[in-house]
């Protein structure tokens, strides 16, 4: 009987559906716990748009979780590391409420909200980035505008703290070890 399953083939198929199955298990419970939740608001006249629940959810319900998903599924088939990546959402998620972008009160969008969420996002692009001397030139000019928002708008941004630090070290290896870098 073994060997007829194995000279058969169905041993291979039953292995193939075993595995789609479990993936259909793991984006159920993809679906189910991640939970991503956008509280920006856009007023348009006299409306107050509510981005999550007027704009995204209506293209697709759970958008943002399925993004976010697959954003780390991306990151983990590259190589990074899981630990980076875990730090890399506490930071952000820990920007996210800083900055009013995400969490439980609704907020109006103004530039400062508009313009904060891409350059966090260049900024750490930059320094996750292979370690150049043109990368880390950007990621300083991009680091210093990040500072220059943040003190126009007055408020507190843990990532830019975290990227200074991240940038200054990689300056640091980089001016002892160029060669390796580049």
């Amino acid at each position: 009987a073994v060997e007829r399953l194995l000279a058969g083939g169905l041993m291979h198929r039953l292995t193939e559906a075993a595995s789609v199955m479990g993936l259909m298990v793991v984006a159920g419970l993809a679906a189910r716990l991640v939970n991503v939740s956008l509280v920006a608001n856009v007023v348009v006249g006299q409306q107050t748009v509510h981005l999550q629940t007027d704009v995204l959810d209506k293209i697709l319900k759970g958008l943002l979780p399925l993004t976010l998903t697959l954003v780390i599924w991306w990151l983990l088939s590259r190589g990074r590391s899981p630990l980076l990546i875990i730090g890399l959402i506490f930071v952000l998620g820990m920007d996210g409420v800083l900055l009013d972008w995400l969490g439980w009160a609704p907020t109006t969008v103004s530039w400062q909200r508009l313009l904060a969420p891409p350059l966090t996002l260049a900024l750490w692009w930059l320094l996750l980035s292979p370690k150049t001397q043109r990368n880390l030139i950007w990621a300083a000019i991009v680091l210093v505008a990040n500072y220059a928002l943040l003190i126009a708008w007055g408020r507190l941004d843990l990532s830019v703290l975290v990227g200074t630090v991240v940038l200054l070290w990689s300056a640091s290896q980089w001016y002892r070890h160029p060669s390796e870098i580049m």
